[in-house]
């Protein structure tokens, strides 16, 4: 909780975050629980990249880049090496692999955009390898991979190779859905009669009819 309240006010500082948004994800984070970053992103007040860029620097930890990102059958192997269910990497968005290091041995790399989370971090130290490299990872670069991981009929495997930048593709929509998902929770949560949604030339307003009453809720870039 300290290190979230700290994060808030990094980002209030830097002017990445209005005090309204981060008044609102307070709001709903003490209503429905989670994080404080994430929240953000939900209601559309900041980009996960930049929550990760903050996150890298206050925790230490490097961001994966794409170009690293490892393929799907390297993260069913590195998972199933590993004495944690696979439930535990879907629930907490981790995935885990190896790679060969310049010494010809083999080296243990965790990714995942909450690794900065005590309870994650010290989940992680009770494996029976330990890890050596941890990243932060955006939730667009993982979640193809741990949509395909957790694929129980294998569908997606049968489609193809699944590399991260062909998978990726395929979850461009999801910042989208999960900011439409979260509209229509807050809706209803609230009770609206109306979602209005108004689209501008950089940015979308998005408005709740409420006890009669249209007003402004949230807005977010249409990038």
């Amino acid at each position: 909780m300290n290190e979230m309240r700290q994060l808030g006010e990094l980002l209030l500082e830097r002017g990445l975050v209005t005090d309204r948004d981060y008044a609102e994800a307070k709001s709903i984070q003490r209503e429905r629980g989670g994080s404080l970053g994430p929240t953000l992103v939900r209601i559309g007040a900041l980009s996960e990249d930049t929550l990760l860029s903050v996150l890298s620097e206050q925790v230490g930890l490097p961001i994966l880049p794409q170009s690293l990102a490892p393929g799907v059958e390297a993260v069913r192997d590195g998972v199933q090496s590993l004495d944690a269910p696979l439930a535990w990497f879907l629930d907490n968005e981790v995935i885990a692999w190896w790679e060969i290091a310049g010494s010809g041995h083999q080296r243990l790399c965790v990714a995942g955009p909450h690794l900065h989370d005590p309870e994650i971090q010290e989940a992680i130290e009770q494996w029976s390898s330990p890890a050596d490299r941890l990243y932060l990872a955006s939730s667009l670069l993982l979640e193809p991979i741990l949509i395909a991981l957790g694929d129980p009929d294998g569908g997606l495997a049968a489609a193809g190779p699944a590399d991260p930048v062909r998978l990726m593709e395929l979850a461009e929509e999801a910042p989208v859905i999960d900011f439409v998902n979260s509209v229509f929770a807050e809706a209803i949560a609230a009770k609206a009669s109306d979602v209005h949604v108004e689209p501008f030339e950089n940015k979308i307003v998005v408005r709740l009819r409420i006890d009669g009453v249209l007003s402004l809720r949230r807005t977010a870039s249409r990038e």
